[in-house]
């Protein structure tokens, strides 16, 4: 990467860092090109030529919040902690960051639907979260945590589902908090289960 390759990126990431601190506190909504471009310290022209749109650089940022949080996925899945500790700070991490999502507005269904987006989230499943969940899936056999008649592939066939319903346009509906959170919960620990201690709401 050459010079001027380097500094484009540069400048790219420090808009989306200003785009997303900007969504946080305000919201998708009610923050226009203007008010990212003076959060961004650069210019409205500046922006269209590095995103196109408002709705192009809010699709960049939520990707990149998806890597951020990725990084944060494998560091915990490469720890040494036991099985049930990875768990749990996997359903509160998923927890916390549907409230971000929640709270900055990208839980658009409109959004999701998005053909970029939607090979995005196919493509990070097949190449990195599969592979991932199957080291997850190997130490809770080593650890006694998953019964050894239930095969990794319905395991995935699990995950498979689940990703399936996260996408769906209801679950991404406003007023559909609580479902999501239930969903989540579901996922992770089943019907009839229970996480340590009971369930915390």
């Amino acid at each position: 990467m050459d010079g001027f390759a380097r500094r484009r990126a540069r400048k790219k990431k420090a808009i989306l860092r200003a785009a997303q601190s900007l969504f946080y506190r305000n919201g998708v909504k009610n923050s226009s090109i203007a008010d990212l471009a003076k959060e961004a310290k650069v210019s409205q022209v500046t922006i269209y030529n590095y995103f196109g749109s408002k709705e192009g650089l809010v699709r960049e940022v939520v990707l990149q919040m998806m890597e951020d949080k990725w990084k944060e996925f494998e560091t915990l899945i490469s720890s040494e902690i036991p099985f049930p500790e990875k768990i749990q700070e996997m359903v509160d991490s998923k927890s916390q960051t549907t409230r971000e999502f929640e709270e900055a507005e990208f839980l658009d269904p409109v959004f999701f639907q998005d053909p970029v987006v939607k090979e995005y989230i196919n493509r990070f499943y097949r190449e990195r979260t599969i592979p991932s969940v199957r080291k997850l899936i190997s130490q809770g056999r080593k650890e006694g945590y998953l019964p050894p008649f239930i095969s990794d592939e319905a395991i995935l066939a699990y995950l498979a589902r689940f990703k399936d319903i996260a996408q769906d346009q209801e679950m991404m509906a406003p007023g559909k908090k609580k479902l999501r959170q239930d969903i989540t919960y579901l996922f992770f620990y089943g019907l009839f289960g229970n996480k340590p201690g009971g369930r915390e709401n």
